[in-house]
């Protein structure tokens, strides 16, 4: 019976079209908020879910992969010199069939701003007015 079990279940991995290939969960095209342009620089990023985090891996200039089999919730952080930090919270993961390890590729765009166009801070207290020595009366 076990036998029949694991044909069953071979049979139907196959007919979902299940291989041994590594499917990424999480694919990031990076980019320049101002021009369009995928970022060539020093590109980073990292995904974690719960107590689970992972470095991605550069698939090719401006593009990142990770979560390789592994389905979850994410949240993706990605870095590159001269810009702000771009964050995703929750991305969901999915396994593709249940038998099978491959997962749903969830592709994502991240435009980073640069630093330099960065808006500057707006809601900073008005500067206290100076203080000056008071005469003394002469008292």
């Amino acid at each position: 019976m076990r036998v029949c079990a694991i044909v069953l279940l071979a049979l139907v991995a196959e007919a979902c079209g299940c291989t041994d290939l590594l499917t990424y969960g999480v694919h990031v095209t990076v980019r320049d908020a101002q021009t369009g342009d995928t970022l060539t620089a020093t590109v980073t990023g990292t995904i974690t879910d719960g107590r689970y985090s992972e470095a991605m891996e550069v698939e090719r200039d401006g593009v990142l992969v990770g979560a390789g089999n592994r389905a979850g919730t994410y949240d993706v952080e990605i870095r590159a010199d001269g810009y702000q930090t771009w964050t995703l919270d929750d991305v969901k993961v999915k396994q593709d069939f249940p038998f099978c390890p491959q997962v749903e590729t969830v592709r994502l765009e991240a435009e980073l701003v640069p630093l330099s166009t960065a808006e500057p801070l707006t809601d900073l207290p008005a500067p206290l007015p100076a203080r000056h020595p008071v005469p003394d009366p002469g008292c």
